[in-house]
């Protein structure tokens, strides 16, 4: 019940910025905006404590390259933990991210983020049960549009997620092999 409680803890703020920053959409119909939601699986051949701190924000800058570079307005200094709030630039974009959930021992992290004016995001990352040298990992996004104008990044996104699958795994095979080295 604890991690309920502070799973809500968090949630509930996020929620009502949220409600505060999307009014605007009353303008615009529900079904003009666009919605969508995909996921992939990757596993990879290592214990479960080393893979899952690679999904945290921290822990993701040991693979992802020099375009995933978290700025930590909380904590300071950043670190991976529930309640994180951090800000990605890419391709000229800027977007302000949560960590709503960061709990290694229920095999759960989760991700809010937005794009000002553009889209909202959700990623679920759980890591199934699986033997002690093999981690699996289930990436879930749900994405939906701020503004018709996005609706078709909306929909591309989801369409690039079998590709993002494949980089993360080539990425995090690679960290994880030159890792064992040391």
């Amino acid at each position: 019940m604890k991690t309920s409680l502070a799973a809500v803890s968090v949630a509930l703020p996020t929620v009502a910025a949220l409600v505060v920053l999307i009014n605007p959409l009353h303008a615009q119909t529900a079904a003009a905006l666009a919605h969508n939601e995909s996921s992939f699986d990757l596993a990879f051949k290592a214990p479960y404590s080393v893979v899952a701190p690679l999904f945290g924000a921290e822990g993701e800058r040991l693979w992802a390259g020099a375009e995933w570079n978290p700025q930590f307005a909380f904590p300071s200094p950043g670190k991976d933990v529930m309640g994180a709030v951090f800000a990605i630039e890419n391709s000229g974009h800027k977007s302000y991210w949560m960590t709503a959930v960061y709990d290694l021992s229920a095999r759960h992290i989760q991700y809010i983020y937005i794009t000002p004016s553009a889209m909202m995001n959700k990623i679920d990352i759980t890591f199934p049960e699986t033997g002690p040298d093999l981690t699996k990992v289930h990436v879930a996004y749900t994405r939906t549009a701020l503004q018709q104008e996005i609706n078709p990044q909306v929909e591309h996104a989801a369409a690039q997620d079998s590709l993002r699958a494949h980089e993360w795994q080539q990425a995090i095979d690679k960290y994880l092999a030159a890792a064992r080295k040391r």
